[in-house]
């Protein structure tokens, strides 16, 4: 899961137009750091990155990989400090909302995204953004909510187990909080026929 957090906004790093001639090469050698487990080693990589100033996207990003590293290492303070330095509002708030899942203070997930309109937010974003939200409303049993989300999460991906797994929070949310058995089964099915899987692997 927090292999998916890191590589999470690498896909709009072809779309950006301002970086330097070697920020992505640098960018993806800081990656490859994480995915060897070189936490510390790959937080200080994008903190240079984010000092180059290479352009806002380059350094928001690099930043916010920071942010992912410091979270991490269970460092929430400098997590929330590196979150604080990202001029994006949308990637900004997204990864403050990551940072207060990895610690369950769901309130305060609603608190600060129960107004945003995540679904406008850049295509890489809004699945994570609306799980992470849906999985705030469960946690607060506000099923409405989070129904909304985790169907808005499902049709916002191309991967077949980022679909799985907003539709296994579904299921979830209406055996655990809907108390719908008939519509978790129905769920699940769906899951298992999808990808032929069972849902709770």
């Amino acid at each position: 899961d927090m292999k998916k957090v890191f590589l999470l906004l690498c896909g709009m790093l072809v779309a950006a137009v301002s970086f330097g001639e070697n920020f992505p090469n640098d960018f993806q050698a800081a990656l490859k750091l994480v995915n060897e487990g070189k936490i510390i080693e790959a937080e200080e990589a994008f903190l240079k990155l984010a000092g180059q100033k290479a352009g806002k996207r380059a350094t928001d990003e690099s930043m916010a990989q920071a942010a992912y590293c410091a979270l991490a290492q269970k460092k929430f303070d400098q997590a929330v400090e590196y979150a604080g330095k990202i001029g994006d509002k949308p990637l900004g708030t997204l990864c403050r909302m990551k940072i207060l899942q990895k610690q369950n203070k769901w309130d305060e997930i609603l608190s600060l995204s129960k107004s945003e309109e995540i679904d406008k937010w850049p295509d890489a974003m809004i699945y994570d953004g609306m799980l992470c939200r849906g999985r705030a409303y469960a946690a607060r049993q506000e099923a409405p909510g989070a129904e909304k989300d985790f169907v808005a999460a499902g049709k916002n991906t191309l991967s077949a187990d980022d679909k799985a797994f907003a539709m296994q929070n579904l299921g979830d949310l209406y055996r655990e909080v809907v108390k719908d058995n008939c519509k978790a089964s129905e769920t699940y099915a769906a899951i298992i026929k999808m990808q032929g899987i069972h849902p709770n692997r």
